[in-house]
C-alpha cells in the first residue's frame, strides 16, 4: 500500500543525491528470514501492536543491522528529498551523540534521522529484545527524553513537516505527514 510513496521517495533521493545510495525498505514481512518478520498470531518476530504505525519501532533496529558500525539515515516513507543527502550524511556528530534528529534533546522527532551506529550500541537493547517488547519503541523514546545528550539537533528543513510555513527553496526534506496533504 506504500508503493507510490516509496517510488516518490526513491526517485527524489536519486534525483538529488550525487553519491551512491543504498535504500533498504523496512516493511513487515511474513518471511521468517527477513529482519522485518512478524507473526503476531504466534507471537514471533516483531511485536508491533502498541506502535502508532506499523513501522514506528523499526528505526531502533538500524544500528544493530549495521553491525554497530558507521552511520545510517532513517526516513519515513512519506517524505520527498529536495537536496543532496550528502549534506545530512556528512553532518558531524557531537561527542556522545547517538542520533541526529529534528528538535534534538527531549523533543526529538526521528522521522528523518542520522544514526551513529557505534555510539548507539551502548544504549540500545539487543534487536531481539526490541522485537519482543511491544513497548520497546515507547521505552526508547523515553530513553532519549531522559538522556537528551544522546540527540543532536539539526535544522528543521531536514524534516519539514507539511511545509512548516517555510518557502520551498528552504525545504531540504518535505515530510508530508498530514493525511489531507497526502
Amino acid at each position: 500500500c506504500d508503493l507510490e510513496q516509496m517510488m516518490v521517495l526513491d526517485y527524489s533521493i536519486r534525483k538529488n543525491t550525487k553519491c551512491p545510495v543504498e535504500i533498504i525498505w523496512m516493511q513487515l514481512s511474513h518471511n521468517p528470514t527477513s529482519p522485518w518478520f512478524s507473526d503476531q498470531t504466534n507471537h514471533l518476530g516483531w511485536s508491533t501492536e502498541k506502535w502508532a504505525t506499523p513501522f514506528s519501532g523499526f528505526r531502533w533496529a538500524i544500528p544493530e543491522l549495521c553491525n554497530f558500525e558507521g552511520r545510517a539515515i532513517y526516513m519515513d516513507a512519506d517524505v520527498i528529498v529536495l537536496t543532496d543527502l550528502a549534506e545530512l550524511w556528512n553532518t558531524p556528530f557531537d561527542s556522545n551523540t547517538m542520533v541526529i534528529a529534528k528538535g534534538g534533546k527531549s523533543t526529538a522527532r526521528l522521522c528523518t534521522c542520522v544514526w551513529n551506529c557505534e555510539e548507539a550500541k551502548q544504549y540500545l537493547p539487543s534487536l531481539q529484545k526490541i522485537k519482543e517488547d511491544p513497548e520497546a519503541h515507547q521505552k526508547l523514546m523515553k530513553l532519549i527524553k531522559n538522556k537528551p545528550q544522546l540527540v543532536q539537533n539539526y535544522t528543521d528543513s531536514y524534516n519539514c513537516i507539511d511545509g512548516d510555513d517555510l518557502p520551498i527553496d528552504k525545504i531540504k526534506i518535505l515530510h508530508y505527514s498530514d493525511m489531507g496533504t497526502q
